[in-house]
């Protein structure tokens, strides 16, 4: 990396480091560079999990593949599957393949996800295994019988889809 750059560390690739980003790829001056970390092979949207667990195919939309992040040829670095190892003042220290170093940042952001469990949180740090529990899930509900779906909107954005089971299908 060159050592002329001001760089942004981010550290966390999904919805909110790799928004952040986005955001930010066009917009720097040109003396600085983003470096986006993350230990996965993936970025994952959450907003989609709850559709991703019932619905087949929806774990195709949850989830992005992280190579190719940003355009070849650009100033700009993705290091997926890296683990930050250490946070000091003005450094990550990053593993890789077994193999550590340290970045050093101007600025940086921890954009670490959630608490949450699965399906808010993917599981796995490969692609094939965070959509597993997905798509095991969509099995399990389909072998369920008696289901009854209920749901409603609540406004343009948002809406809330929940259903129950029964051994007489009612609710």
């Amino acid at each position: 990396m060159s050592k002329d750059l001001k760089n942004i560390v981010i550290v966390g690739a999904s919805a909110a480091g790799a928004g952040l980003a986005r955001a930010l790829e066009n917009k720097l001056p040109s003396t600085h560079r983003i470096v986006l970390i993350d230990a996965n092979e993936f970025a994952f949207w959450p907003i989609s999990a709850l559709r991703a667990a019932v619905v087949p195919g929806w774990e195709e939309k949850s989830f992005k593949s992280l190579q190719g992040f940003f355009p070849k040829g650009s100033r700009h670095v993705m290091l997926s599957k890296t683990r930050v190892v250490e946070l000091g003042n003005g450094f990550v220290t990053v593993e890789e393949d077994g193999k550590r170093r340290e970045i050093a940042f101007d600025i940086s952001v921890l954009a670490l996800g959630s608490t949450y469990n699965f399906p808010m949180r993917a599981l796995g740090s490969t692609l094939a295994q965070a959509k597993q529990p997905f798509i095991e899930a969509q099995q399990a509900l389909k072998n369920t019988q008696n289901t009854t779906w209920a749901s409603s909107g609540l406004g343009a954005r948002v809406s809330l889809a929940c259903f129950w089971t029964s051994s007489d299908g009612k609710i």
